[in-house]
């Protein structure tokens, strides 16, 4: 019987073990994943940086957004290491199921999980532009991070 009791709190260990992880994991990823940890990092201190690139989420978030928010960051934090740590470019996420973010999706013209470039100027913004071909190349990891590169440069050099 004793072997019988341990086998079973044992086992209601695992289960709560594994529970917490889950948890943990998940509260994580609703935060807006490492990448959002990361931004505020190399944000900080840095001033009003010139241009925002932005990843727009929700509450729920599916392998496709979360490879959207991955892939892009990746670009951004290597190929852009200078503008961001000089504080020229800020990697920003925001959730747009919290109220407080609800204005962006009129503000960006959002329909769906966006990545979206920010140039400020003066006291607020002075253009921006949603990179609506994300969800075409996000099957392609190469082309997907090279459209990212192409326009993050593009926006930083006021070429558009």
């Amino acid at each position: 019987m004793n072997a019988r009791k341990l086998f079973t709190a044992l086992l209601l260990v695992f289960v709560a073990v594994t529970l917490a992880v889950l948890i943990v994991k998940e509260a994580r990823n609703a935060g807006g994943g490492p990448a959002a940890a990361e931004a505020g990092a190399e944000a900080a201190g840095a001033g009003t940086p010139r241009v925002i690139a932005y990843y727009f989420y929700g509450n729920v978030r599916c392998a496709t957004c979360r490879k959207i928010e991955a892939y892009a960051y990746e670009a951004i934090r290597t190929q852009f290491k200078d503008a961001l740590a000089g504080g020229e470019l800020a990697w920003r996420t925001a959730n747009t199921d919290e109220p407080a973010n609800a204005h962006f999706v009129d503000e960006y013209q959002l329909s769906t999980r966006s990545v979206v470039l920010v140039r400020t100027g003066g006291e607020g913004q002075a253009a921006f532009k949603n990179l609506e071909r994300i969800w075409e190349l996000v099957g392609d990891k190469a082309a997907y991070q090279d459209y990212i590169v192409k326009e993050t440069r593009l926006f930083l050099e006021k070429k558009l």
